[in-house]
């Protein structure tokens, strides 16, 4: 067997060798498995397999078998699966097997690369021949070890397809713990799932999580596990769980704030998530009304925080409301304070549009305290102490605006709106429809929309490019063309160390601080100004 081997293949080969003679003149084998191997071995030599390394790998398997004391019900299905393998046209799945196979014998690993490993503890396994070969485990605790990160799937079993390294396993229990998590305050239990090995990934549909912080009873979802190497428990972001239900509700998940939407965890990380077009929601209460409605593609939500990246807000009176169609949203438990504040990486700031006042608010940030009768509109905190805002009536119109709108267009970008939507007897159109009807780029058209929407005419949905028509894009070109009334009041707030408005929960009344005056008509320039500097509507 040595004969033809380079001299650092026969320092590999000679103790497997010698080892292998050792066990089978101490009789190691007995009669019956002596008969056994001379047969695989006879037909390994008709295959004309390679001396080195597959007869050596079968030999070296030999002796891992009798050193790792398995037991004799496994020689035999064992053996007759390679012998049907060696009888196949290509010696490809004899070696997998074999290699699958030494590897579990010697060190209880049903998978081994350089990186990854996969065992089942303790390793109770039978070998059987279904159409192709199968090692089917008993219950036991499957792991994955990647680096220093693992995966846990606690109290699982399983067969296992050497063959295509196919996991299909049955029943377990996957837990937090690796993100800091107590195992008994969150965890998850698994029906039927697979795994392909060579991989550090699992995927399980209609699994139940148990999460007692917010949950008396589990919920249904899927559940996704990866390990990834160097991966500390603060930056983890598994194992993953996604509700199937969009509208799953809990109560209080802060005082006076309730849940409505799907339910989501990366890591520890709680996400509150929306189906596709229809928003995870919050609703802040105020005494027994709901107070603010916030709604989210998605909330992420920590154990004293609140946040989201876009979020629309209503702040609700009688039948009117303060609505805002993207802001980024935050809320901090400790401080009972929620704030609402432009995107930083913008440089327009999109109105609130006020029905109540019937006005529109350009401002940066909105906060309040949840324990205060009184709600602030400014500018975001900075060097800059000086605090800007513009407040507009609902009903106003600018010619000049107008024509900025148009710019070298032949037509006016609100005239050819409003005549589409008129047409489709419709108040959404979709980027799609507009570029086919304009006969434009489409990148042309979606900043002309996007700047509509910083000017209150519509509300631009970025991610399913669809524009929402308010009726101000309507009344601006019905003012242009003398068929609906219309004013030109607007005023500018400049305040130092202070709100630009504040709004009084009490009565709903909004104090307008630092304006300087009131513009009652550009055209005419007509102004007035109000004693200290304030104003409330």
């Amino acid at each position: 067997m040595l004969f033809g081997l380079s001299d650092n293949d026969r320092k590999l080969v000679q103790p497997v060798i010698a080892g292998f003679v050792q066990k089978w003149n101490q009789e190691d084998f007995d009669p019956a498995r002596k008969k056994v191997i001379y047969v695989l071995c006879n037909e390994m030599l008709k295959k004309k397999v390679r001396t080195f390394p597959d007869f050596f790998n079968y030999i070296k398997a030999l002796n891992v078998f009798v050193d790792s004391h398995q037991p004799g019900s496994v020689f035999t299905p064992w053996s007759a699966i390679l012998k049907q393998l060696i009888s196949e046209k290509s010696s490809r799945n004899f070696n997998t097997f074999l290699d699958v196979t030494t590897t579990l014998f010697d060190e209880g690993l049903m998978f081994k690369s350089q990186s990854t490993r996969w065992k089942i503890s303790p390793a109770t396994y039978t070998i059987r021949l279904d159409s192709v070969p199968v090692i089917e485990f008993s219950k036991g605790d499957l792991i994955c070890n990647v680096n220093k990160d693992s995966m846990v799937i606690y109290g699982t079993k399983g067969v296992f397809f050497p063959l295509s390294l196919r996991w299909l396993g049955h029943e377990g229990r996957v837990d937090w713990q690796r993100v800091g998590i107590g195992a008994e305050q969150v965890f998850a239990e698994l029906d039927r799932y697979q795994i392909q090995v060579r991989f550090t990934k699992l995927t399980a549909d209609s699994v139940h999580l148990y999460n007692k912080k917010y949950f008396s009873s589990p919920i249904m979802g899927r559940l996704v596990e990866k390990v990834l190497v160097d991966v500390d428990e603060a930056k983890a972001s598994y194992p993953r769980f996604y509700s199937y239900d969009k509208e799953i509700s809990i109560k209080n998940l802060f005082n006076t704030m309730d849940y409505m939407g799907g339910f989501a965890m990366e890591g520890a990380r709680v996400i509150g998530s929306g189906a596709h077009k229809r928003d995870a929601k919050i609703i802040v209460r105020k005494g027994d009304e709901d107070f603010i409605m916030i709604k989210s593609p998605s909330f992420v939500i920590h154990p004293k925080k609140i946040n989201a990246a876009a979020a629309s807000i209503s702040i609700y009176h009688e039948t009117d409301s303060i609505f805002h169609p993207g802001l980024e949203m935050k809320y901090f438990d400790s401080l009972k304070e929620l704030s609402f504040t432009k995107d930083v990486r913008l440089n327009s700031i999109t109105p609130w549009f006020d029905s109540w006042h019937k006005i529109e608010i350009y401002c940066e940030q909105v906060q309040w305290k949840l324990d205060s009768p009184k709600l602030n509109f400014n500018m975001m905190p900075g060097p800059n102490k000086q605090s800007n805002a513009i407040f507009e009536s609902s009903n106003y119109y600018s010619r000049n605006r107008y024509d900025r709108l148009q710019g070298i267009d032949e037509i006016n970008i609100l005239n050819v709106i409003k005549s589409y939507t008129e047409k489709k007897k419709t108040r959404e159109v979709t980027l799609e429809e507009l570029t086919i009807y304009m006969q434009k780029p489409s990148e042309q058209i979606e900043a002309q929309l996007l700047k509509l929407a910083d000017r209150g005419f519509l509300v631009y949905d970025y991610e399913d490019k669809v524009a929402r028509i308010k009726d101000k894009l309507t009344n601006y070109v019905k003012a242009r063309d003398g068929k609906a009334d219309y004013d030109e009041i607007y005023f500018n707030s400049t305040v130092t160390n202070a709100s630009n408005a504040i709004l009084d929960l009490t009565n709903f009344d909004l104090k307008i601080q630092g304006v300087k005056n009131v513009f009652i008509s550009d055209s005419q320039h007509v102004a007035i100004y109000p004693l200290g500097q304030s104003r409330i509507l």
